[in-house]
């Protein structure tokens, strides 16, 4: 399906698309996948992103931040040293 494609888990409210009613149980199957999506998007969707991103040439964007980032943190040192 298109959620576990794009989100990792299944549809939310699946049993109110297919049977008109919210049930006890479709609620706890939600809020699994809510905790699984939680999950996935802030510790394990990393890698897909740096790939989609550098598909996009956002990568080259990131590049130059990283590069001015450090460029600064090198300035800091340099003052610091001073």
């Amino acid at each position: 399906s298109i959620s576990n494609l794009f989100a990792g888990t299944g549809a939310l409210k699946r049993d109110f698309t297919r049977t008109g009613k919210r049930t006890k149980a479709g609620m706890i199957r939600d809020g699994v996948n809510s905790l699984q999506r939680h999950y996935l998007n802030n510790f394990k969707d990393s890698d897909k992103q740096l790939g989609l991103d550098i598909l996009t040439t956002k990568q080259q964007l990131i590049q130059q931040q990283v590069v001015v980032s450090n460029n600064d943190n090198n300035n800091n040192k340099q003052n610091q040293s001073k």
